[in-house]
C-alpha cells in the first residue's frame, strides 16, 4: 500500500515518487504526473492513475523495468515523450480516447508489449515510438492518423499492421519496415500509389493486395518505374 509520505506533490502535480512499493495507487487530487516522477523505479510492478489526471510528463515511467500493468484514466489527454521507454515488462496498455499524439520514443524498448490500442483521434505517431517492441504482434491504425515519425515501428519483427484508411497507408509507405500490412476495404486510388510502389519494391510486405489485382494496371507499373 502506498504511503502519502512517498509522494512529492506540489500544486496538484506529482513531482516525484520516493517509495519502494511494488503496487502504487496515486493519490486523489493529483492532476498531472511530472517529468521523471517514477523514472527508474525498478521495483514498481503496477500503478493506478486516478480519474482527474490530465497529463503524464516526459520520462514519467522511463526504465520502470518491472512494471507490468498501468491503469490510465479517460481524463488523460497528453502523454509525454519517452514516458514508458524501457518498461520491458509491460505487456499491454490502453491509451485514452482524448490523447491525440503518440510521442517520440514513447514506448521504445517495451520488449514484452504484446498489444496496444490506438484510439480514433490520434493524428500522429512519433519517431521511434514503438522501436524495439519485438513482442508486439498486431496494431490497428485508426482513420485519424495522418503522419508517422522516422522508424516508428523499427524492431517490431513479429508485427502486422491493419490500416483503416488509405491516407494512413500512404503515410506508412515511407517507413520501409518489413512487417506486413493489411489493406483497407477501399478501392485502389492515387493516394495508394506510394504504398503499393513500396510493396512492389520490397520495402514492405502486404496482405490483401490480390483483391486489387484488376486495378493494378500497366499504368501503375509505369508510374512506379518513373518514381
Amino acid at each position: 500500500m502506498s504511503k502519502s509520505e512517498d509522494f512529492v506533490i506540489e500544486n496538484c502535480v506529482l513531482k516525484k515518487y520516493n517509495g519502494t512499493e511494488t503496487d502504487v495507487v496515486i493519490p486523489e487530487g493529483v492532476t498531472s504526473i511530472g517529468e521523471r516522477a517514477f523514472e527508474g523505479c525498478s521495483s514498481l510492478t503496477s500503478v493506478n492513475i486516478p480519474e482527474g489526471v490530465t497529463s503524464i510528463g516526459n520520462r514519467a515511467f522511463k526504465d520502470c523495468t518491472s512494471l507490468t500493468s498501468v491503469t490510465i484514466p479517460d481524463s488523460v489527454t497528453s502523454i509525454g515523450y519517452r514516458a514508458f521507454r524501457g518498461c520491458e515488462s509491460l505487456t499491454s496498455i490502453e491509451i485514452p480516447d482524448g490523447v491525440m499524439r503518440i510521442e517520440t520514443l514513447e514506448f521504445t524498448d517495451c520488449k514484452s508489449l504484446t498489444s496496444i490500442e490506438i484510439p480514433e483521434g490520434v493524428t500522429s505517431i512519433g519517431k521511434h515510438a514503438f522501436w524495439g517492441c519485438r513482442s508486439l504482434t498486431g496494431i490497428t491504425i485508426p482513420r485519424s492518423v495522418r503522419s508517422f515519425g522516422k522508424e516508428a515501428f523499427d524492431g517490431c519483427d513479429n508485427m502486422f499492421v491493419i490500416c483503416k484508411d488509405s491516407d494512413s497507408l500512404s503515410a506508412l509507405s515511407d517507413l520501409r519496415n518489413s512487417f506486413p500490412f493489411y489493406l483497407p476495404e477501399t478501392g485502389l486510388s492515387d493516394v495508394l500509389k506510394p504504398f503499393v510502389k513500396a510493396a512492389i519494391k520490397g520495402f514492405i510486405r502486404v496482405f490483401g493486395i490480390e483483391k486489387y489485382s484488376d486495378e493494378i494496371t500497366d499504368e501503375y507499373f509505369a508510374y512506379f518505374k518513373g518514381h
